[in-house]
């Protein structure tokens, strides 16, 4: 075990990377946040079968301009997209998964 945390140490230290939540004063909330580098580079909001933009998901979208928001749907028929915000269904999403560009 503790050689396994010494190599996550290890891979921290060469990409930072964390992985949050979103929540205000009022109840909000945006389920995953990952930051790479000290950036949130995702604001992600999962649904099983909802096909409507999450209140939060557009409500955060303010606030954090230069990350991009997406809806991932178990259930979704297809594509949406609402101002910035992509909703998707959860088996592209995967497919399709970057956290940032490569070098």
């Amino acid at each position: 075990m503790k050689h396994w945390l010494q190599i996550l140490e290890n891979l921290y230290i060469i990409f930072p990377a964390a992985l949050h939540y979103l929540r205000d004063k009022e109840k909000h909330e945006v389920d995953f946040l990952p930051v790479i580098d000290n950036r949130p580079v995702k604001m992600i909001e999962v649904k099983v079968s909802d096909d409507k933009f999450s209140p939060s998901l557009l409500r955060f979208q303010n606030f954090l301009k230069d990350t991009a928001p997406v809806q991932i749907v178990y259930n979704l028929k297809r594509k949406k997209s609402k101002a910035l915000a992509n909703m998707q269904p959860v088996h592209e999403f995967l497919r399709d998964l970057r956290l940032m560009d490569k070098h």
